[in-house]
């Protein structure tokens, strides 16, 4: 199924402890199965053995996407390779709300993941 600007969907932050500021540190991207990616990524070997995966913002994909943008806004930042945003940077100023601690969207997969 083709990804919709309106799945839900979740910004994460790959770290490890030297990192402190995601705009500056790590490695941010976004996802529909956080749990998977998460997976996929930790066991890339792209970050280092010690690194973690956490969530930083839930909302539609469009939103994630201009979170993501706010963190990345160009080129090899932290351990991104490109800005932000990837396709659905173009995409309309989405009116972004924060969830309430602890709710959860649904049809979100989420969790924390270490190695």
């Amino acid at each position: 199924m083709a990804a919709n600007e309106s799945d839900p969907c979740c910004l994460y932050w790959v770290k490890d402890d030297t990192c402190v500021d995601p705009s500056v540190d790590g490695y941010i991207g976004l996802t529909k199965d956080f749990n998977s990616r998460s997976r996929v990524h930790l066991r890339s070997g792209r970050f280092p053995p010690s690194a973690t995966v956490v969530v930083l913002f839930q909302g539609t994909r469009a939103q994630c996407a201009h979170e993501e943008n706010k963190y990345r806004k160009h080129p090899n930042v932290g351990w991104n390779l490109s800005n932000g945003g990837g396709r659905w940077r173009k995409a309309p100023n989405p009116s972004v709300t924060h969830p309430a601690p602890g709710e959860r969207l649904v049809g979100l997969r989420h969790g924390g993941l270490r190695g």
